[in-house]
């Protein structure tokens, strides 16, 4: 996995709990990356959305 530039940024902004929280997706991601109706599209066509429930 690599980041954006601009990603990056916004990861070492964020709080310390958020990043415990993405970082346990990101892992489950890894493992099964490709979700139904989690492609996005365009130049982004080999990327996926995660979403954080509040």
């Amino acid at each position: 996995m690599k980041f954006l530039p601009e990603a990056l940024v916004e990861w070492n902004a964020l709080d310390g709990s958020i990043k415990e929280v993405l970082k346990k997706l990101l892992k489950k991601r890894l493992a099964q990356p490709r979700l139904p109706g989690t492609e996005l599209h365009g130049e982004l066509r080999d990327c996926y959305k995660i979403k954080l429930l509040k």
